[in-house]
């Protein structure tokens, strides 16, 4: 990978957690393939969509909105409202039920959240 695709590929990334990425980080995912398939994971790496850390936290409260619309006006209360998070080992799972949590203030509202790990 050269050099001005790498810094491309970080300033893309730049706001990748739990650190940014660096251009000589992005060069040394793609040198690690065989020299024949670098070339489409230079591709596959330009097509991966980075949303940052609020942008992610708008549209999981904005969802989390429209699902809770949806089913008080189905007739459900929060008291029948139940979070429940089940995921495997390295999921992100935990992360977008906590940004919904604290961002939507779940648990303000009274609504149980269960974590099934």
């Amino acid at each position: 990978m050269g050099i001005i695709r790498s810094i491309r590929a970080s300033l893309r990334y730049k706001d990748y957690k739990p650190q940014p990425l660096t251009w000589l980080a992005a060069r040394r995912w793609v040198m690690q393939f065989e020299k024949k398939d670098r070339r489409l994971a230079e591709r596959l790496l330009s097509k991966v969509i980075s949303l940052s850390e609020s942008r992610t936290r708008d549209i999981l409260v904005e969802q989390n909105a429209a699902l809770m619309k949806r089913l008080f006006d189905a007739g459900l209360t929060a008291k029948q409202l139940i979070y429940v998070q089940v995921h495997d080992a390295g999921s992100s799972s935990p992360v977008m039920l906590n940004l919904i949590r604290d961002a939507a203030g779940l648990e303000k509202m009274g609504l149980p959240i269960l974590g099934c790990p």
